[in-house]
């Protein structure tokens, strides 16, 4: 089942959660105004940590280049939050350049404590994030049939 999340803190994202494989889906909504993306960002650790989610598709097809201000942010503020929670595999889709010249940046000097892809179209992406669960369902039940 894959529920659409609804509310203010999400209109700059579409946002939805398929609960059967605990993955977290959002795209980037072109010709939206990037001013509110902080608190929805803030809002979506909530969101990822209430849920449990172990599995993120991040599509950012569209999203206009970061403020310096903005970088300084994410690399000071959400990123050690995010590592801070269950997840274990991320999906990003980068299109432009700069986003993956971004990425690169953030994450030498932020090496993220789970998994992490990146991606050109979401199906790719969710492919990936389908075969991760595929493959944790299959090392659970191997777990538990040794115990």
């Amino acid at each position: 089942m894959v529920a659409h999340l609804s509310g203010t803190p999400w209109s700059c994202f579409l946002v939805r959660h398929e609960r059967a494989r605990n993955l977290l889906y959002i795209e980037w909504q072109p010709l939206v105004s990037a001013a509110p993306a902080r608190e929805m960002l803030q809002h979506l650790l909530t969101v990822i940590d209430a849920r449990h989610t172990t599995r993120w598709l991040v599509n950012l097809h569209g999203m206009p280049a970061l403020s310096l201000s903005d970088q300084h942010w994410l690399e000071q503020h959400y990123l050690p939050q995010l590592a801070r929670l269950p997840l274990q595999h991320m999906a990003l889709i980068l299109t432009s350049y700069r986003q993956h010249e971004d990425l690169l940046d953030v994450t030498a000097h932020f090496p993220p404590p789970f998994e992490v892809q990146v991606f050109d179209e979401p199906a790719t992406a969710l492919e990936w994030l389908h075969h991760t669960a595929v493959t944790a369902s299959v090392e659970a039940n191997r777990h538990f049939r040794a115990a």
